[in-house]
């Protein structure tokens, strides 16, 4: 009967992240091992090959990939 109403992230947040396991070969994990923050470099590299596709600036990178989810 009490049920607690979890509130939304915000205007000003970033949307919300989802979890996506991925299997990757020993070469691939070992490049990113290197790295202080290894999930942050992975959705860079990921983010950075999406706009490549898409055929993106850099300048709005960011904005284009959270807009077409």
């Amino acid at each position: 009967m009490n049920e607690s109403i979890k509130k939304g992230r915000g205007k000003a947040s970033k949307p919300a992240m989802v979890y996506f396991p991925l299997r990757v070969s020993v070469e691939v994990a070992q490049f990113f091992e290197a790295y202080p923050n290894k999930s942050k470099k992975i959705r860079e590299v990921l983010e950075q090959f999406i706009n490549k596709e898409r055929g993106l600036t850099n300048e709005n990178t960011q904005q284009e990939i959270t807009k077409t989810k």
